[in-house]
């Protein structure tokens, strides 16, 4: 009885680990996704000037926020990937001070700039935010891999133990 119960216990276990695998890997692909659209907005604001583009970069930014802050909880078990985490956190803040937020205040200065300089220096800024993103989530799949299945043989080995003893019991 003993064993089923562990055998349960480590089915539950499993499907911790594999929920949180899935939550993590959601929100870096929401990142991701809305540091892209960040970029996107920052560029087409510097082409047009147009205040739906500023607004659609604020609303991206702040969502970018909420992945982080979501991320940020998810970290807090394993210290080698917190610590990959602020990497990230600290590039994507410092693509928004050092290349974002002055692109936008020259444009509404009306002072001249170098629009392909500017476009080409974000893409170099969000290219690498990407791969630090990229590599995280390739690390949290890969240890959640390889938990899943160390539970998993487990299982297994429970299950062979489990039926090994009711043949046993059988036969006597």
């Amino acid at each position: 009885v003993a064993l089923f119960f562990y055998a349960y216990w480590t089915v539950l276990s499993t499907q911790k680990v594999a929920a949180h695998a899935n939550l993590s890997t959601a929100r870096g692909e929401a990142l991701l996704r809305h540091s892209t659209d960040a970029s996107m907005a920052v560029r087409g604001y510097v082409m047009t000037q147009r205040k739906d583009s500023f607004d659609a970069y604020e609303k991206a930014v702040g969502d970018a926020y909420a992945d982080l802050y979501v991320l940020s909880q998810l970290e807090d078990e394993d210290n080698e990937q917190r610590h990959e985490f602020e990497k990230i956190r600290a590039g994507f803040e410092q693509v928004q001070k050092a290349w974002a937020m002055p692109a936008i205040d020259r444009v509404r200065k009306g002072e001249a700039i170098d629009i392909a300089g500017v476009l080409q220096e974000g893409q170099s800024r969000t290219g690498l935010l990407r791969s630090q993103v990229l590599t995280l989530l390739k690390e949290h799949e890969a240890r959640s891999t390889l938990q899943t299945r160390g539970m998993e043989a487990v299982i297994r080995r429970m299950l062979v133990v489990g039926i090994s003893l009711a043949v046993l019991l059988a036969c006597l």
